[in-house]
């Protein structure tokens, strides 16, 4: 009788969810607020960002964001809440705002929330597969995936499964930078090297599909990789975050080469572009690619506020100009 009124009671539950109206307030802000003027940084011209507020206590703490070409976004907080809206532009193709913003908890396999536990709750990635969402955890470390096709506050994982060694990443230090490289076949990387080991000179990585999983390596350096994403010819934008004690935040975007994304291979390439202070510099964690009516490349990146007062969430929107 126990199990059957803890079935009904999840049921229940499941049944009353649905991903609530969230209230926010946005604000635009200047690349460079000493410069206003200045549009560039590196390969990227920007078009637009703002600064997201809400009163709500639950808002904050998103770590990874995908953007559909229609301008739907999809983020998840490290709480393990899903943030859904839909960018707003204005006449010339800046994004000004947000409509349709919702939030609701994330579910793990068995229906409850996965903020039931601290340890489970810490979402940090997530990326498009088909019309699936593959969602990286940390501390607990592990990916799911989720049916994007439904209302995201009912959908159930089901696990990806991982090498044995994801397990040994630092609780603090885990998967944070995961792309798509094609149907079922996902590159995941630790923000820190396995064990913790500062020594080391690279952090590991893994492509995980269906032919099985290979290895892969990133340069160990105090930036940090926190996202990926896959360009339209197959490149592979990489994130990365560093903290400054003095300065704070600053944050770089590599471009590196399709024909690197092998197993065995060392994932490197170039800088592209670089955000320090005076420009608009914080907890960049966030990192999306999509493609808009004229067919340019526009890159998106989300700050993740950890919910303190001296931060906050930025979403920044550029143009790459190859």
């Amino acid at each position: 009788m126990i199990r059957l009124v803890v079935v009904f009671t999840v049921l229940a539950l499941l049944g009353a969810a649905r991903a609530a109206p969230l209230s926010v307030t946005t604000e635009s802000v200047d690349l460079d607020s000493e410069n206003p003027q200045i549009d560039r940084v590196g390969a990227l011209r920007y078009v637009g960002g703002i600064v997201v507020r809400s009163a709500d206590e639950r808002f904050g703490g998103l770590s990874g964001a995908v953007v559909d070409d229609d301008g739907r976004m999809i983020a998840v907080s490290d709480r393990g809440y899903w943030f859904e809206a839909r960018l707003v532009y204005d006449g010339g193709g800046r994004l000004t705002g947000l409509a349709q913003t919702t939030y609701s908890a994330m579910r793990n396999e068995t229906g409850g929330t996965v903020q039931a536990n601290w340890l489970t709750g810490d979402a940090e990635a997530v990326q498009r597969d088909g019309t699936d969402l593959l969602v990286a955890f940390e501390r607990r470390h592990r990916i799911w995936r989720y049916d994007g096709r439904g209302d995201l506050a009912t959908a159930r994982p089901k696990p990806v499964p991982l090498p044995p060694a994801v397990a040994k990443l630092p609780r603090n230090g885990g998967i944070e930078a995961m792309a798509r490289l094609g149907p079922n076949r996902i590159l995941a990387v630790g923000e820190e090297p396995l064990g913790g080991s500062d020594d080391s000179p690279t952090n590991t990585g893994w492509i995980v599909g269906p032919e099985g999983t290979t290895e892969v390596h990133y340069p160990n350096t105090p930036w940090r990789p926190t996202d990926f994403a896959l360009l339209p010819n197959g490149d592979l934008l990489a994130l990365e975050r560093r903290f400054y004690a003095l300065a704070g935040f600053a944050a770089r975007i590599k471009r590196i080469p399709a024909n690197r994304l092998a197993g065995g291979a060392t994932l490197d390439g170039e800088v592209i572009a670089r955000l320090e202070p005076p420009m608009l510099s914080d907890n960049f964690e966030g990192l999306a690619v999509r493609r808009d009516r004229d067919g340019r490349t526009r890159v998106i990146l989300v700050s993740d506020d950890n919910f303190r007062f001296l931060q906050r969430t930025l979403i920044l929107e550029f143009v790459l100009e190859d």
